[in-house]
């Protein structure tokens, strides 16, 4: 599995896009939307993801839920031509979101504290995530639960002030390969690896317990500086697009 990946400066803007054959596409949208979008983006929301926003103890958590819901359905439908209310989903055994009338179109999202990335496919099943570089996460004790041995290794051959970074990128590659597969957490991180587990530095591949995931693809995003995010698909796509949302 190869990994490429996205210089700072790819997010473009744009209103009209269209997804064509190879390409996967990925958007990255702030969280924290003002009211009056928020307002709007209610207004395409099913009422079970109404229920859901008003059910969270935190406002500032149903913000950010109807923040990325009602982003998710603006892009699908500027995609598919249709109005965002209109779009119905289903979902797998283990949570992954589909569209119940036109399921050939792969989408994913990832959410954390500031950020929203949205990923469309092309190519078929697509995995997207992203989490915030944290000072405050004990990385030795998550990989040790977390991560196969030979990732830690290669971590802590890195120079200490890398080593933050890196883990990040490996933990992000790895969600996105197992949220392409529609696995979500279902399957132990430590069963297969990153390898090298800073994939910045050049190409990289899953080493699993079957060759069954040599031909998924990594791409690592260069969201923001303070966060670590990947994109995986299926296939590879023949471009990788991405963009900055605005209504």
């Amino acid at each position: 599995m190869r990994i490429s990946r996205t210089p700072s400066d790819t997010w473009d803007i744009a209103r009209e896009v269209r997804l064509v054959a190879g390409e996967i596409h990925v958007w990255r949208a702030g969280d924290a939307q003002p009211s009056e979008i928020l307002h709007r983006l209610t207004q395409t929301l099913s009422d079970d993801e109404k229920s859901r926003a008003v059910a969270y103890h935190f406002e500032a958590d149903s913000r950010r839920y109807i923040a990325c819901r009602g982003i998710l359905r603006d892009l699908l439908g500027r995609y598919l031509n249709r109005s965002p209310e209109s779009l119905r989903f289903g979902y797998t055994a283990f949570g992954k979101p589909f569209l119940t009338d036109d399921p050939s179109l792969a989408f994913n999202v990832s959410h954390t504290k500031g950020l929203c990335l949205l990923a469309f496919s092309a190519v078929g099943d697509v995995g997207v995530d992203v989490e915030v570089i944290s000072d405050q996460i004990d990385i030795k004790s998550l990989a040790d639960k977390y991560f196969h041995p030979h990732e830690w290794e290669a971590l802590v051959a890195l120079p200490e002030g890398d080593r933050r970074a890196a883990f990040f990128a490996c933990w992000t590659c790895k969600e996105a390969y197992l949220k392409a597969r529609g696995l979500g957490l279902s399957e132990n991180l430590s069963t297969f690896e990153v390898i090298p587990p800073l994939p910045t530095v050049g190409e990289a591949m899953i080493h699993p317990r079957s060759a069954e995931a040599y031909s998924w693809w990594l791409g690592v995003l260069a969201a923001g500086a303070s966060f670590a995010a990947a994109v995986s698909s299926a296939v590879r796509p023949t471009s990788l697009r991405c963009f900055d949302w605005q209504i």
